[in-house]
């Protein structure tokens, strides 16, 4: 006895995207929130020695998707997987150096052109969370200058 997909009488077809109309400009923003990481970051040693959470929302502003297929789109797992592999990368001091190698990163990410990052790090200040906010565009060649690095 084989497997049988169920709803095989579901027929399921793909939606062309519409042109833009003239004269309107767009933009289209994926958005990923309360994203929970662990991380190791801070200047006390407690901090150095303990991994702690910090909790991001992840914006970045893609271009529109040609055809209605997940290869056209940037995938918000992406984003997430990002995250959490460079927290897994060493300690950081600041959550200021986190949030700004994120962001380098992301923009490195096919059809990314602008990112923008909120990083809270609840046990910074209890029952308060400290924050930083992070935002960067793509220049419109897509070239990457060394202007001002997030590692200086």
């Amino acid at each position: 006895m084989g497997w049988a997909p169920m709803n095989k009488h579901i027929k399921i077809r793909s939606l062309e995207l519409r042109q833009t109309p003239p004269g309107l400009e767009q933009q289209l923003w994926v958005r990923v929130e309360n994203v929970s990481i662990t991380a190791s970051v801070g200047i006390y040693a407690a901090e150095k020695e303990n991994r702690q959470e910090i909790l991001l929302n992840i914006s970045a502003e893609v271009r529109n998707p040609e055809k209605d297929r997940i290869n056209e789109a940037v995938d918000y797992r992406t984003l997430v997987g990002e995250a959490r592999r460079l927290a897994t990368e060493g300690h950081f001091e600041l959550i200021e150096t986190f949030i700004c190698n994120l962001g380098q990163r992301l923009l490195g990410i096919e059809r990314v052109n602008a990112v923008e990052l909120e990083l809270y790090k609840p046990a910074a200040i209890p029952p308060a969370m400290a924050s930083v906010r992070y935002y960067a565009r793509q220049r419109a060649t897509r070239v990457v200058t060394e202007s001002r690095r997030c590692d200086n």
